[in-house]
Protein backbone atom coordinates (compact mmCIF):
# COMPACT_ATOMS: atom_id res chain seq x y z
CA UNK A 1 0.00 0.00 0.00
CA UNK A 2 2.50 2.15 0.74
CA UNK A 3 4.03 1.92 -2.96
CA UNK A 4 0.80 2.91 -4.09
CA UNK A 5 -0.18 5.77 -2.70
CA UNK A 6 3.73 7.22 -3.27
CA UNK A 7 2.98 6.38 -7.14
CA UNK A 8 -0.25 8.77 -7.13
CA UNK A 9 0.97 11.60 -7.95
CA UNK A 10 3.12 10.19 -10.48
CA UNK A 11 -0.34 8.24 -11.79
CA UNK A 12 -2.52 11.55 -11.70
CA UNK A 13 0.00 13.58 -13.37
CA UNK A 14 0.49 10.97 -16.17
CA UNK A 15 -3.75 11.16 -16.35
CA UNK A 16 -3.28 14.93 -16.63
CA UNK A 17 -0.61 14.76 -19.85
CA UNK A 18 -2.55 11.97 -21.69
CA UNK A 19 -6.33 14.24 -21.09
CA UNK A 20 -4.28 17.48 -22.03
CA UNK A 21 -2.67 15.50 -25.07
CA UNK A 22 -6.36 15.11 -26.17
CA UNK A 23 -6.94 18.42 -26.14
CA UNK A 24 -4.33 19.22 -28.55
CA UNK A 25 -5.41 17.36 -31.34
CA UNK A 26 -5.39 19.35 -34.46
CA UNK A 27 -9.31 20.27 -35.86
CA UNK A 28 -9.66 18.13 -38.16
CA UNK A 29 -11.53 20.15 -41.57
CA UNK A 30 -15.47 19.04 -41.87
CA UNK A 31 -16.45 16.74 -44.19
CA UNK A 32 -17.25 17.28 -47.60
CA UNK A 33 -21.14 16.90 -48.47
CA UNK A 34 -20.94 14.21 -50.98
CA UNK A 35 -23.61 13.78 -53.32
CA UNK A 36 -24.27 10.15 -54.50
CA UNK A 37 -24.04 8.67 -57.36
CA UNK A 38 -27.92 8.15 -58.73
CA UNK A 39 -27.88 6.10 -62.33
CA UNK A 40 -31.10 5.78 -64.65
CA UNK A 41 -32.33 2.92 -64.83
CA UNK A 42 -32.57 1.17 -67.82
CA UNK A 43 -35.11 2.09 -70.12
CA UNK A 44 -36.14 -0.19 -73.29
CA UNK A 45 -35.78 1.25 -76.34
CA UNK A 46 -39.55 0.86 -78.37
CA UNK A 47 -42.04 2.54 -80.15
CA UNK A 48 -43.57 5.18 -77.24
CA UNK A 49 -39.83 6.17 -76.66
CA UNK A 50 -38.85 9.64 -77.18
CA UNK A 51 -35.26 11.48 -76.26
CA UNK A 52 -34.45 14.83 -75.93
CA UNK A 53 -31.39 16.56 -74.79
CA UNK A 54 -30.35 20.33 -73.12
CA UNK A 55 -26.76 20.87 -73.64
CA UNK A 56 -25.31 22.94 -71.21
CA UNK A 57 -21.97 25.67 -71.30
CA UNK A 58 -19.10 24.07 -68.83
CA UNK A 59 -19.45 24.54 -65.45
CA UNK A 60 -23.22 26.00 -65.88
CA UNK A 61 -26.99 25.32 -65.17
CA UNK A 62 -27.43 27.75 -67.21
CA UNK A 63 -30.41 26.83 -69.67
CA UNK A 64 -30.11 28.03 -73.20
CA UNK A 65 -32.88 29.06 -75.33
CA UNK A 66 -32.69 25.86 -77.50
CA UNK A 67 -32.42 23.90 -73.70
CA UNK A 68 -35.99 25.41 -73.00
CA UNK A 69 -37.35 24.18 -76.61
CA UNK A 70 -36.21 20.87 -75.64
CA UNK A 71 -38.45 20.96 -72.02
CA UNK A 72 -41.32 22.15 -73.82
CA UNK A 73 -41.43 19.96 -76.03
CA UNK A 74 -41.13 17.42 -74.00
CA UNK A 75 -43.61 18.76 -71.17
CA UNK A 76 -45.89 18.83 -74.86
CA UNK A 77 -45.51 15.09 -75.15
CA UNK A 78 -46.05 14.44 -71.48
CA UNK A 79 -49.08 16.36 -71.49
CA UNK A 80 -50.41 14.59 -74.31
CA UNK A 81 -50.55 11.19 -73.41
CA UNK A 82 -51.28 10.86 -69.37
CA UNK A 83 -49.73 7.72 -68.89
CA UNK A 84 -45.87 8.61 -70.18
CA UNK A 85 -43.22 9.30 -67.77
CA UNK A 86 -39.74 11.28 -67.84
CA UNK A 87 -36.57 10.35 -66.69
CA UNK A 88 -34.37 13.07 -66.58
CA UNK A 89 -30.55 12.44 -66.34
CA UNK A 90 -28.15 14.91 -65.14
CA UNK A 91 -23.95 14.71 -66.85
CA UNK A 92 -21.06 16.15 -66.69
CA UNK A 93 -17.58 16.36 -68.36
CA UNK A 94 -14.49 15.24 -67.11
CA UNK A 95 -13.30 18.20 -66.19
CA UNK A 96 -12.76 18.62 -62.37
CA UNK A 97 -13.28 16.29 -59.63
CA UNK A 98 -15.49 13.44 -59.36
CA UNK A 99 -17.59 15.17 -56.32
CA UNK A 100 -18.03 18.39 -58.17
CA UNK A 101 -19.09 17.20 -61.11
CA UNK A 102 -21.90 14.86 -59.50
CA UNK A 103 -22.77 17.98 -57.86
CA UNK A 104 -23.15 19.97 -61.04
CA UNK A 105 -25.09 17.17 -63.11
CA UNK A 106 -27.74 16.46 -60.20
CA UNK A 107 -28.24 20.32 -60.01
CA UNK A 108 -28.51 20.36 -63.89
CA UNK A 109 -30.82 17.39 -64.13
CA UNK A 110 -32.81 19.06 -61.06
CA UNK A 111 -33.01 22.67 -62.91
CA UNK A 112 -34.34 20.95 -65.92
CA UNK A 113 -36.77 18.73 -63.93
CA UNK A 114 -38.12 21.76 -62.21
CA UNK A 115 -38.62 23.50 -65.75
CA UNK A 116 -40.38 20.59 -67.39
CA UNK A 117 -42.59 20.34 -64.73
CA UNK A 118 -43.14 23.97 -64.72
CA UNK A 119 -44.77 23.57 -68.39
CA UNK A 120 -47.91 23.03 -66.84
CA UNK A 121 -50.00 20.04 -66.00
CA UNK A 122 -47.69 17.38 -64.80
CA UNK A 123 -47.47 15.68 -61.84
CA UNK A 124 -44.28 15.50 -60.15
CA UNK A 125 -44.49 11.72 -59.64
CA UNK A 126 -44.03 11.89 -63.18
CA UNK A 127 -40.70 13.01 -63.65
CA UNK A 128 -37.60 10.69 -62.72
CA UNK A 129 -34.29 12.48 -61.61
CA UNK A 130 -30.97 10.95 -61.91
CA UNK A 131 -27.61 11.92 -62.31
CA UNK A 132 -24.13 10.45 -63.36
CA UNK A 133 -21.40 12.70 -62.63
CA UNK A 134 -19.14 12.07 -65.35
CA UNK A 135 -19.57 8.20 -65.15
CA UNK A 136 -21.86 6.29 -67.56
CA UNK A 137 -20.34 8.90 -70.79
CA UNK A 138 -20.54 5.97 -73.30
CA UNK A 139 -17.37 6.64 -74.80
CA UNK A 140 -15.23 8.10 -72.34
CA UNK A 141 -13.13 11.31 -72.56
CA UNK A 142 -9.28 11.66 -71.09
CA UNK A 143 -9.88 13.46 -67.44
CA UNK A 144 -8.48 16.59 -68.86
CA UNK A 145 -10.91 16.90 -71.81
CA UNK A 146 -13.82 18.83 -71.98
CA UNK A 147 -16.48 17.27 -74.19
CA UNK A 148 -19.84 19.45 -74.89
CA UNK A 149 -21.54 16.36 -75.89
CA UNK A 150 -20.93 15.13 -72.05
CA UNK A 151 -22.34 18.23 -70.20
CA UNK A 152 -25.86 17.47 -71.11
CA UNK A 153 -29.54 16.51 -69.26
CA UNK A 154 -31.22 13.45 -71.18
CA UNK A 155 -34.60 13.55 -71.12
CA UNK A 156 -36.56 10.36 -72.21
CA UNK A 157 -40.09 10.29 -72.44
CA UNK A 158 -41.43 6.48 -71.71
CA UNK A 159 -43.95 4.48 -70.67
Amino acid sequence: MPYLLSRTPTLATFAALVALAGCTQPAQAPSQVVTQYNPPAAVVPGPNVTHYQVAFASNSTSIDAAGQQAIATAGDALRGNATMTATVVGRADALGSDARNMRLSKQRATKVANALLQTGDIAAARVDVRWTGKRQQGDQAPASTSDAGDRVVDITIHQ
